[in-house]
């Protein structure tokens, strides 16, 4: 019979022991919650360990439990893919919100410059692929780059500023500007959330809070996308105000949730 108990496996865990170990593993092969700790990959265990080395303090166990509860069922399952297998879901789920743009295709797209259009489609790509590692990081690797958030979040603004073709007259009053950036804005904030849940699923809750403001800038940018392809109005206001801004809206609710947690 093994001599370890439940206390003695998690305070080896914490301390930095092998999941694998033969002693751990036996005991866990007749205690059912030490099972779900070594499950998936011993999962649990990974993560326990690194939060300790973060914080510098034991885990209490309270925190363990809740580990514990959130490491089982299928969401843990999707989170225990490899980070290549999960920067390409989230990859993927960016590329189809960029593309549903083309459901509601804009009326001049034949008249703006393909250069110019791809070149837009391609930055905001290019941008989002260098944000999705922040925002899904590995656990004990450093994955704040405060320099992507800031290009990923200012990027749609700076686009603003790239004139395309339209065939869409300037908004006469303010009444008319205020509900063409609306309509784009929340047309756009809808659009991403296939990405947002995907996001979600493939968050392990590892690295640094500030993951989530990266999440919110790359929906942002799939949304700038779509409404590139969707939108005719080439106003640099209406591109600041109705387009640019949804990613910093996602990044304030975003802050404001983490902080209710």
């Amino acid at each position: 019979m093994s001599r370890v108990t439940c206390e003695a496996l998690r305070d080896a865990l914490r301390a930095g022991t092998s999941p694998a170990d033969a002693e751990l593993v036996s005991h866990a092969a007749s205690c059912e919650a030490c099972t779900a700790l070594l499950a998936e990959r011993a999962s649990v265990g990974r993560a326990l360990a690194a939060e300790t080395l973060e914080s510098g303090a034991p885990l209490p166990w309270s925190g363990l439990e809740t580990l514990m509860k959130e490491e089982v069922g299928w969401r843990a399952w999707v989170r225990s893919r490899p980070t290549p297998v999960r920067l390409a879901f989230a990859y993927g789920a960016f590329a189809l919100v960029g593309s549903l743009g083309l459901r509601r295709v804009r009326p001049d797209l034949e008249l703006v410059p393909g250069l110019e259009l791809g070149g837009l489609l391609v930055v905001f790509g290019v941008t989002a692929y260098q944000a999705l590692g922040p925002a899904l990081p590995v656990a004990g690797r450093p994955a704040s780059r405060p320099g992507i958030l800031a290009l990923a979040l200012a990027v749609p603004a700076l686009a603003a500023f790239v004139r395309t073709a339209t065939t869409l007259a300037p908004a006469a009053d303010a009444a008319t500007f205020v509900h063409q950036a609306w309509s784009c804005f929340g047309y756009g904030a809808l659009l991403t959330a296939p990405l947002l849940a995907v996001l979600w699923l493939m968050d392990r809750g590892a690295g640094s809070p500030s993951r989530v403001f990266y999440s919110a800038a790359v929906a942002g940018l799939a949304a700038n996308a779509a409404l590139t392809l969707h939108c005719p109005n080439a106003s640099s206001a209406h591109l600041l105000v109705g387009h640019a801004t949804i990613g910093l809206a996602l990044a304030a609710v975003a802050g404001l949730f983490q902080g209710r947690r």
